[in-house]
């Protein structure tokens, strides 16, 4: 079968203008994992502060970084792990780097290295 340019054989379109194939599908306005995660994430609650041993009323994201940092002090490898990535980035390779420019030291205001995205 052979169509002209810039016409729709009949049948290719099966739904009309503003008609879904799924009407019954995910419906519209429900919030998606991520937005629910970061409401509760800002909820208040009151936390003995595992540093301090006093009670605080702080956000749940910062007990739940406040719990994390307690187990690393606590030894529990993956959590320094954990904290210090979080901090510092993780550190993919090192590599040793002498810069000159016409025999001169370059500056390291000049120097340009990709923070590779660890802002």
């Amino acid at each position: 079968m052979t169509f002209k340019k810039g016409e729709t054989p009949k049948g290719a379109k099966p739904f009309k203008k503003g008609e879904s194939g799924n009407a019954k599908g995910y419906p519209k306005g429900v919030p998606n994992r991520s937005t629910v995660l970061r409401k509760v994430l800002a909820m208040k609650m009151t936390v003995k502060d595992p540093l301090t041993e006093k009670d605080r009323k702080t956000t749940v994201e910062e007990a739940v970084i406040l719990g994390l940092v307690a187990r690393a002090i606590s030894g529990d490898v993956a959590a320094v792990r954990e904290v210090l990535d979080t901090m510092y980035g993780t550190n993919k390779a090192q590599m040793d780097l002498d810069v000159t420019t016409n025999g001169k030291d370059l500056p390291a205001t000049q120097l340009y290295l990709p923070d590779n995205g660890r802002g």
